[in-house]
């Protein structure tokens, strides 16, 4: 069964940037933290498979000289650059725009930047980590044309060599595009608020990628498919969390196919901490996922994985039946047995035997 490829490379990275937004909101107003760690994968109707994968570590490369009280964040992506910092008493617009640009001069030591255009602009408030009180924040966004083979480049460089993002390497390039990248550093006043763990003098960035498998599957009624995490990423190791993580999430979500399908869930292999449950929208099953997000089950850091496995068939909605070796016959008995009978007074009938 094929299905339109519209669109494909957009549904699948407005899903997975979806799924990671509402994470990371759902955590912090609920549970007060974000995840340290995070992986999402989505299968979608056509067969496609979209991975994101994104992690807070310690940076191995950062301007100390630019991180300070007020930093709090550098970000970089494949078409824009954005900074904001604090604006407490004493400290000017001017100021930070002297910063914002020497964090643009450290960022072309890695990578090819060129037509910087400034995007937006504006002053919102935040809460000063020290004095609790309540001042202007500058934000600053800029459209950029760099080169993208350098941005990936500075990823694998920043990149540690532990939890799910060691699964990311450049093998998977010649099988997956990369449809989603960014580096953002952090400052303090995020760590705190997200109480994320960290040390007195670590400078802090995220890595996040978004992988796209096309045609991974070739989804039919009928046919049974295998989701394995380890065989997605071509990755023969057991998964670990990441070693310093305060809290690892994991969605992984199965889209339905259109129309009146269903799957029929043959095998499960996963950590207990996953649940197996229908994602509904609108009051319509659209597929179900596996996570550790509600109820609350983070992975601690370290936290090994021997196998995320799920085996499953797709079948038509309402004819999932499953039955015994002992029933099929018993059933197969009692339809033969009806079936003689029915044969049986056809013939009687015919005779004269038995009259109406």
């Amino acid at each position: 069964m094929r299905v339109s490829k519209k669109n494909i490379i957009n549904k699948v990275l407005l899903i997975t940037t979806l799924i990671a937004f509402l994470i990371n909101s759902l955590y912090h107003q609920v549970y007060g933290i974000r995840p340290q760690e995070y992986m999402a994968i989505v299968v979608k109707d056509n067969g496609d498979v979209g991975i994101t994968i994104y992690c807070i570590v310690p940076a191995k490369a950062y301007p100390s000289e630019l991180i300070d009280i007020n930093f709090l964040s550098a970000s970089i992506r494949r078409n824009e650059i954005g900074f904001e910092y604090l604006l407490p008493d004493g400290v000017s617009i001017e100021d930070i725009k002297v910063k914002i640009n020497k964090w643009i001069k450290f960022f072309e030591k890695y990578i090819e930047i060129r037509n910087i255009k400034l995007l937006s602009e504006k002053i919102i408030k935040r809460t000063h980590p020290i004095t609790r009180k309540m001042v202007n924040s500058y934000c600053a966004d800029f459209k950029v044309d760099l080169k993208f083979d350098d941005l990936v480049e500075f990823f694998f460089y920043l990149k540690p060599d532990d939890g799910f993002l060691r699964m990311v390497n450049r093998k998977i390039l010649e099988r997956a595009n990369i449809t989603s990248i960014k580096i953002s550093y952090w400052g303090t006043y995020w760590l705190d608020e997200w109480n994320i763990f960290h040390g007195k003098d670590e400078v802090y960035v995220e890595l996040g990628i978004t992988l796209k498998f096309e045609n991974y599957f070739d989804y039919e009624y009928g046919r049974i498919y295998v989701l394995d995490v380890n065989e997605l990423l071509n990755f023969s190791e057991p998964i670990r969390t990441y070693s310093r993580s305060s809290g690892t999430i994991i969605e992984i979500l199965l889209e339905l196919l259109p129309g009146f399908s269903d799957f029929e869930f043959i095998e499960v292999i996963k950590p207990k901490e996953l649940r197996l449950g229908r994602r509904k929208m609108n009051g319509q099953v659209i597929g179900y996922d596996l996570s550790n997000l509600f109820p609350w089950s983070a992975f601690p850091g370290g936290y090994l994985i021997d196998k995320i496995r799920i085996k499953y068939k797709v079948v038509q909605a309402g004819l999932v039946i499953k039955l015994s070796e002992a029933q099929i016959y018993g059933l197969v008995l009692s339809v033969s047995v009806i079936a003689a009978l029915c044969v049986f007074v056809f013939l009687a009938l015919r005779k004269g035997r038995i009259k109406l």
